[in-house]
Formats: C-alpha cells, sequence, structure tokens
C-alpha cells in the first residue's frame, strides 16, 4: 500500500478514510465547467498527476510518494473544515492568489516538499497551524 511510509506524518484516522484510485482517466467535476464559464482559469485536471475530492484521491497513473503526501494532506484540510468550508477557502484562495499561491496549495505543496526532504512533522498539527484551524 502507498500509504505504508506515512504513519509518522497522517494519523490512522485519515490513512484508513483516505480511498486511492489509480490508473484510471481523472475526469473533472461538474462544478469545474461551471467555474469556467464564470470567467475563472481553472486548470484541467487532465493535466493533473492527482486530484483530492473529500477522501477520495484520484490519479491517472501510478502516484509518487511526494504527490501522494501532496493529495493527503488536502483531504486533512477536507476534514478539518468540512467540505463546504473546504471549497469556499480553496476558491477564495485561487480567486485572490492564483492556483498555486493559494494558501491551501501552498500548505500542501510545502509539506509534500518537507516530506521529500525526509523531515519530521504532523499534517493535522501543521495544517492547524497554518490555515488558522481552531
Amino acid at each position: 500500500d502507498e500509504r505504508a511510509g506515512l504513519y509518522p506524518h497522517f494519523s490512522s484516522i485519515d490513512l484508513d478514510r483516505v480511498r486511492l484510485v489509480a490508473g484510471r482517466a481523472v475526469q473533472e467535476p461538474p462544478f469545474v465547467a461551471h467555474l469556467r464559464r464564470m470567467g475563472m482559469a481553472i486548470p484541467s485536471t487532465a493535466l493533473a498527476e492527482a486530484i483530492t475530492l473529500d477522501y477520495i484521491i484520484a490519479s491517472s497513473g501510478a502516484i509518487s510518494p511526494n504527490t501522494l503526501v501532496h493529495e493527503m494532506v488536502h483531504s486533512v484540510q477536507y476534514r478539518l473544515l468540512g467540505v463546504s468550508r473546504f471549497a469556499f477557502y480553496y476558491i477564495q484562495g485561487f480567486l485572490v492568489s492564483g492556483y498555486e499561491s493559494s494558501p491551501l496549495e501552498q500548505v500542501a505543496t510545502e509539506l509534500s516538499l518537507r516530506f521529500g526532504k525526509g523531515e519530521a512533522f504532523d499534517v493535522e498539527q501543521e495544517v492547524r497551524s497554518q490555515i488558522r484551524i481552531p
């Protein structure tokens, strides 16, 4: 299982809750077309290595450890914020800062880079402090 080496960083709650779907084309969620019609420059999921929707991580092929950590961070954000608040913060961050500079993406990117360097950290604690979740 791809999640085996992630235990020091993620709680068993998150490791047990996430479902990986790999080896299938990642289809865009239905709301993406609506957002594009509103004028948002949403990146295509066809170009994404993986996408996370709550506790489901979908990838078109094998998923690298760093990408898995990035997507698992999003799953933790979903759990802590709830789907509605995650969507609100994600879209707000996207509109204000752009995709790569949105706060939720930056947290996921930073933690996946730290994972790649072998640093020790607790994802839930980092997510709570970086996006100010009580």
